[in-house]
This record gives structure tokens, C-alpha cells and sequence, in this order.
């Protein structure tokens, strides 16, 4: 799990992050899970719930719901967090929302495109 906080030296952060330095300077706390599997995603979600200061999780990843998604295995990793919500990407195909975003306790966000001719 990688962490980084708004106090690391802006110069450490690879370029492409640096575009974000106003978001860094609000308090912003970085976690990436260790790989993109559900083990390690809800791993580093749970990593973050518990560090002081924590308001909002935003999570850009998702996959296809399935069965057992409602058990406390799953969806009780964002249940029971007083203070905390829990925002996550609901897709990127414009078709079925994905999990966790469909889960009851979190927040699902969607996107679109807007192409000028």
C-alpha cells in the first residue's frame, strides 16, 4: 500500500500529479491499494477510514456487481462510519453501475462526454 500526504514534498511527486498541487495543499491523502484486486482495494479503504481527519473517501475503481456484494464482507467495509462518505465511480460504459457504487452506503458518481463537432 502507498501512501502520501498533503505535507510530502511536492517535488517527490511524479509530474503527472504535480497538476494537482492546489487539491494536495486541501489536506488530501493519497492510498493505492497494493493491487486492483477487491482483497487489497478494500484493504487500503479501510487503511484510510481510520486515519484522523478523514471525511470523504473517493474511489475511482469498480467492477460488476455479484453475488454476496451485500454481505458485511463487502459492503460493511462503508457501513458504520459515522463521518465519513463514501464516494465511488459508478462506471465508464454508460450501462449497469458498478460496485461499490451501488452499494446503499456509498455515494455513485457518474460521468459523460460532451463531443463538439
Amino acid at each position: 500500500m502507498k501512501v502520501e500526504s498533503a505535507t510530502h514534498n511536492l517535488d517527490d511527486i511524479e509530474p503527472s500529479r504535480r497538476r494537482s498541487r492546489f487539491v494536495l495543499k486541501t489536506g488530501l491523502l493519497l492510498v493505492e491499494a497494493a493491487s486492483s484486486s477487491f482483497r487489497d482495494l478494500l484493504a487500503a479503504v479501510d487503511y484510510a477510514k481510520v486515519q484522523a481527519g478523514v471525511s470523504v473517501i473517493s474511489m475511482s475503481w469498480g467492477g460488476p456487481e455479484f453475488a454476496g456484494q451485500t454481505d458485511n464482507a463487502y459492503d460493511g467495509h462503508f457501513a458504520n462510519t459515522t463521518g465519513i462518505s463514501f464516494v465511488s465511480a459508478a462506471g465508464d460504459s454508460g450501462g449497469t453501475p458498478s460496485w461499490p457504487a451501488v452499494s446503499p452506503n456509498v455515494l455513485a458518481v457518474g460521468g459523460t462526454r460532451l463531443t463538439l463537432d
